[in-house]
């Protein structure tokens, strides 16, 4: 959906973007080079290895400033780079293909490695660490929460019994017998899915960004975020709808007395979602819906 947002963010005059999901870079360079003017281009990201590879990805354009760092401290890291305002904002919550794809970072249940899945290094607690210290009752809670699994209670049975677990083909093995081979992937994805979002606490992470971002926008300019499950987009959607809001005051009252106003328009009424091209080409997208606002 990259050309989605890089269309979205030129519907205002750019002089400032900011990617607080970096990844790569991608959206920042397509976005600048799609510019007819120059582009201060911002961008945070919790993975060292992302860092490396957007600042090799964006090493052509003049205005680049990059930070390792966690987007729920949005407001310090803007502090830090003396940035007051930005016309446009992307967040892209999804986990990306070279983290899914490497091994070492134990994100994946089709290969085998380290049950890790932390996006920083710097992060204390593993998956590995969590599941190994945790109770049934903890594991199970956080598998049916967070991946809305629910074979959860089974699974984190089978789990108790097999600990110590430190890799992801132990976990996988796991898992597998705990459902009929027809909803193994399923099972398997959300299960990992759910540590994932647990050892990260994304969904707090996303909480935390959201307000900062709007803070941060300047008036006029566009927010773009893609979630990737029912709570990131939940969370967002809850945002941009209590952010559109002229009247918080309770059905009965007579008169509003909370003197709200609406900070954003939002773009989306509903979240856009890949074409069957985008599908094909990244099936990893299929599961993403995006949606967009501009600050009044």
């Amino acid at each position: 959906m990259a050309e989605r947002v890089s269309s979205l963010m030129f519907e205002t005059e750019c002089e400032a973007i900011l990617d607080v999901t970096l990844g790569n870079g991608s959206y920042l360079k397509m976005i600048g080079e799609r510019s007819s003017s120059p582009v201060a281009l911002y961008g945070i990201d919790r993975d060292p290895a992302a860092i490396q590879q957007a600042t090799k990805n964006l090493q052509n354009f003049s205005q680049v400033h990059l930070t390792c760092g966690n987007h729920s401290s949005l407001r310090e890291i803007a502090a830090e780079w003396q940035l007051d305002s930005v016309d446009g904002i992307i967040g892209d919550f999804g986990l990306s293909s070279d983290q899914l794809s490497d091994s070492e970072r134990g994100f994946s249940f089709q290969s085998d490695g380290p049950l890790d899945m932390r996006y920083s290094p710097q992060d204390f607690t593993t998956a590995a660490m969590f599941i190994n210290s945790s109770t049934q009752k903890e594991i199970a809670t956080v598998i049916r929460d967070y991946g809305e699994e629910r074979n959860a209670r089974v699974i984190a049975a089978e789990i108790e019994r097999n600990k110590p677990i430190n890799t992801t083909k132990e976990l996988a093995d796991i898992v597998e017998k705990t459902c009929p081979v027809r909803f193994r992937e399923k099972t398997l994805a959300r299960t990992f899915m759910a540590l994932r979002i647990y050892v990260n606490d994304e969904h707090g992470a996303i909480k935390s960004v959201l307000p900062a971002c709007l803070e941060l926008l300047s008036p006029g300019g566009i927010m773009v975020f893609l979630a990737y499950d029912s709570h990131q987009d939940r969370l967002i959607k809850q945002f941009f709808k209590y952010s559109d809001q002229t009247c918080i005051c309770p059905p009965e009252a007579p008169i509003c007395s909370c003197d709200k106003k609406a900070t954003i328009k939002i773009l989306t009424l509903k979240p856009e979602l890949p074409d069957s091209e985008e599908i094909k080409s990244n099936s990893r997208s299929r599961s993403a819906k995006l949606r967009a606002a501009k600050k009044l």
